[in-house]
């Protein structure tokens, strides 16, 4: 794989100047603008996820949103005219979770979407496509499948019909699967290819259609136990058979986010890679031929995480990725354009977006050198946030072509793309400090004097405290049924810790399980999730609040699911099944925070920790040893459901803790040392904090980084 190290990576401000005199040029040309930008949502979660051009003039955005769902979240749909403005919204969805990831425009005008629906009565998911026409008016709807993971993520309409891919579990192996569906003009069933590696999960993300009518499908495979997922492309036949299929990547993980073909008939990827990074994260592009082989395969990144959610090809045989980064600017996301040249040399590299949060979900051509853009945006926190339009004009290879001209008229003998290299080197950062290139100087030790003061001397420097990626798994359950009582405080406990964390801390993936979806079989399934998704250099916490037990006669604790109607151990979680994904968890740190009755029969064994100090040796020390650690709310001991500001005890100083912390680095240990004894001396529990035994604790500590 080739590294892209030394990035001459370009800020396009609103209006980047094009050099036309070389070196010593000084007449300007602006190649882009933002000609047009929209936000739509209320007061809580709403996501942008496609986009379409609508042949009025306007503009259709679909996704899904959290604050004006009947369910867990619902699919919204909003129509814009050509100036941007709502026309008319729809949303659609029951009692569960629904949502929109992918949209096509039907022969006569109309909308037909693309996601996923979950049926309450069953409690699986299915793949769901439905049609609006031009005033919103539902046309047709179906589902197919039905299981825990179901969902379709891309879809391209066709003469005939429509091909839609994404994931689904097969029952008979019981792993998740790239399906791809072909469906005709009113959604019925054609045929439906599912492939990928047997036994082991794989999920199609992205999909285009290749110069003899077959489909490109790319996405991830997880071919070994354990998080390192591959990106996975195929290649299918119009009739549904697969003539190929590729892997690439792997080492530590990489899969496929967007997908194109080129005017020449090569394949281009864009994935997000962890395997050979300048950061977290990076964009990692593969240019295939016919037979899905290789021809180059390149890294782009800064020093923090950048990720592809969208690709275009363009009419010189390379591409324009879209997608968002935090390197750039204040450490949030940023949306960003990126163009390839058929090499994948990069011509040019914009930023977009004002607000503290930018992501760009789909780019799409509007023609003239003009691209719509679809995503969501945040003003301020990132759990209120809302769809995003936004319309970019591109006057580049405009640009580019009048200085070619000029050149030539005034005797250059050159050919066009060596006159066109002069341009991209003489382009000059309008904000230096912004690009990746900057960033990338400022993580390089400075010294007084030339080179190293410390070489040859056997002085050990403290390491730079690096911290991957975080991920948040959240339980609580007050509603229960049979013989457990409903409880009065374990869900606004639960709501206030996820809304703490990702307010303050650094959290990258936040997951949660509330009431009715907290059931034994979810729970369960997020476990295996952490297991398959997280890798060696990340962060877990899990939060829990709920109901726990404990059998005398079994010696053994446990909690208990929303859907535990009986007092029956079949229908609980055991403390040492929770050990078991704890060790199983790849994760560098993980962390168990239980406010559940006689939660602490978890530890069984200590392990010992390095002694704090307040400095960054400190931290570096603690973030490079291992941690597998529990902080319970009581030993095997009742705790209380309420006691102070409508929280738990346990829970009210736990988020005091949380939202007081003004310091860059809280480990759990000092976490703990908050909290102990104002519950210790408001109530008749005893909280504990320890290592986990035999999970591979080696006496580290979780770190939660304040944003």
């Amino acid at each position: 794989m080739k590294i892209i190290s030394s990035l001459s990576f370009l800020f396009l401000s609103a209006f980047l100047p094009l050099l036309e005199g070389g070196a010593g040029g000084c007449k300007a040309q602006s190649t882009h603008s933002v000609v047009l930008e929209k936000t739509f949502g209320t007061d809580y979660e709403d996501q942008g996820k496609t986009i379409l051009a609508t042949p009025d003039g306007g503009f259709i955005i679909g996704g899904w949103t959290k604050s004006s769902a009947a369910g867990t979240k619902d699919a919204l749909i909003i129509k814009m005219n050509a100036n941007g403005e709502k026309e008319w919204e729809k949303v659609m969805g029951k009692e569960g979770e629904d949502g929109v990831n992918c949209a096509a425009l039907s022969p006569d005008g109309n909308y037909v979407f693309a996601g996923f629906t979950t049926n309450m009565q069953d409690g699986l998911q299915y793949w769901w496509v439905f049609s609006l026409d031009k005033t919103g008016k539902v046309l047709w709807e179906v589902t197919f499948g039905g299981s825990e993971w179901d969902a379709a993520k891309a879809m391209i309409a066709l003469p005939d019909g429509y091909a839609i891919t994404g994931v689904r579990m097969n029952k008979g192996d019981q792993d998740m699967e790239t399906s791809l569906l072909r469906i005709n003009k009113k959604g019925g069933k054609i045929w439906e290819t599912p492939f990928g590696i047997r036994y082991y999960d794989d999920e199609g993300n992205a999909l285009a259609q290749y110069t003899d009518e077959s489909f490109i499908v790319a996405g991830w495979s997880k071919k070994d136990i354990g998080p390192n997922k591959r990106i996975h492309v195929a290649k299918v036949d119009k009739r549904g058979n697969v003539e190929w299929e590729k892997i690439f990547g792997g080492e530590v993980y990489d899969f496929a986010r967007a997908v194109t073909v080129t005017p020449d008939g090569r394949i281009l990827v864009a994935a997000v890679t962890r395997s050979k990074t300048n950061g977290e994260e990076d964009i990692r592009v593969l240019k295939l031929n016919a037979k899905g082989e290789a021809e180059w395969d390149n890294n782009y990144g800064g020093s923090r995480t950048e990720q592809p959610t969208s690709m275009v090809a363009t009419a010189d045989n390379g591409c324009i990725i879209a997608g968002w980064t935090n390197t750039i600017g204040n450490g949030k996301e940023k949306i960003f354009l990126m163009r390839l040249d058929r090499k994948g040399n990069i011509l040019y590299e914009r930023y977009l977006g004002t607000r503290a949060w930018d992501a760009a979900e789909q780019i799409i051509p509007l023609g003239g050198g003009n691209w719509l853009i679809g995503g969501w945006a945040a003003s301020a926190e990132a759990d209120n946030t809302d769809f995003l339009a936004m319309k970019v004009s591109d006057n580049y290879d405009q640009s580019m072509e009048k200085y070619v001209a000029e050149k030539t008229s005034k005797g250059d003998s050159r050919s066009p793309d060596e006159i066109k290299k002069e341009v991209a080197k003489n382009l000059l950062y309008e904000n230096k400090d912004l690009s990746f290139a900057a960033h990338m100087e400022d993580t390089v030790p400075r010294y007084r004097g030339s080179g190293d003061p410390l070489k040859g001397l056997n002085v050990s420097k403290a390491k730079s405290v690096h911290l991957s990626e975080y991920y948040l798994l959240v339980i609580g359950i007050d509603n229960y049924t049979g013989t457990w009582p409903a409880l009065k405080t374990a869900v606004k406990d639960a709501l206030g810790v996820e809304t703490a964390l990702k307010n303050k801390y650094k959290f990258d993936h936040v997951r949660t399980l509330y009431n009715e979806k907290a059931t034994r079989t979810n729970i369960i399934r997020e476990l295996e999730w952490l297991v398959d998704n997280v890798s060696s250099n990340d962060n877990v916490l899990i939060y829990y609040s709920g109901h726990g037990d404990f059998k005398p006669q079994l010696n053994k604790g446990y909690w208990v699911p929303q859907d535990a109607a009986s007092s029956s151990t079949s229908n609980f979680i055991s403390n040492s099944d929770i050990q078991t994904f704890m060790g199983g968890i790849l994760a560098s740190h993980t962390l168990l925070i239980s406010d559940a009755c006689f939660s602490g029969d978890i530890f069984r064994g200590n392990t010992t920790t390095i002694t704090f100090e307040e400095s960054d040796k400190y931290y570096s020390t603690a973030n490079s040893l291992k941690s597998r650690q529990a902080i319970t709310s009581g030993g095997i001991e009742p705790v209380m459901d309420n006691g102070k500001g409508g929280h738990s005890v346990f829970c009210y100083y736990l988020l005091q803790a949380l939202e007081a912390n003004e310091k860059k680095f809280l480990d759990a240990s000092q976490l703990f040392a908050k909290i102990k004894v104002p519950v210790k001396n408001n109530s008749d529990q005893t909280p504990a904090f320890n290592p986990i035994k035999g999970t591979g604790d080696e006496g580290g500590q979780f770190i939660f980084m304040k944003k």
